[in-house]
């Protein structure tokens, strides 16, 4: 969050129905609300589900976000279909999200052309993805890297 130029805000109001103000991560929640993804439940109620494990999908699309990437940009979101044998799991929000993610080099599948779009994210695979959204544009992606760190 701090790499991204996000301070914590300590005097917001808590955007999700399941996020108290007075909670030690509120202000971080704040400060990256607008790339995070949230839930509505069955009530109308948004909410963030801050003890759920983040999710592919979900990274995809802050990362996307957080590059200021333009979602209007991506190939048809047809074309994940091309990219993953999974496409049919991936959230219908977050397809143009995956597939500009992808185009750009910020996440990709797995060596078995699946993306796991529902499997939590690991912290290595969270690093690696930071990486490479803040990595030098004359640089290029550690390839000698694990295939479990890389993903």
């Amino acid at each position: 969050m701090l790499a991204a130029g996000l301070q914590p805000d300590k005097t917001a109001k808590a955007s999700f129905a399941d996020i108290k103000q007075n909670e030690w991560h509120t202000p971080y929640i704040e400060a990256a609300k607008t790339y995070l993804s949230g839930f509505t439940r069955n009530d109308g109620q948004f909410v963030f589900k801050p003890s759920s494990p983040a999710l592919r999908e979900d990274i995809a699309v802050a990362v996307v976000k957080l590059a200021g990437l333009n979602k209007a940009t991506a190939s048809d979101h047809g074309s994940v279909k091309k990219l993953f044998k999974d496409a049919a799991g991936i959230s219908e929000y977050a397809k143009d999200y995956v597939v500009l993610a992808v185009e750009n080099g910020l996440i990709s599948g797995f060596p078995d052309d699946t993306f796991r779009a529902q499997q939590p994210i690991s912290r290595a695979q969270a690093a690696a993805i930071l990486y490479r959204l803040y990595r030098d544009d004359n640089e290029s992606p550690n390839t000698a890297a694990s295939e479990d760190v890389i993903r």
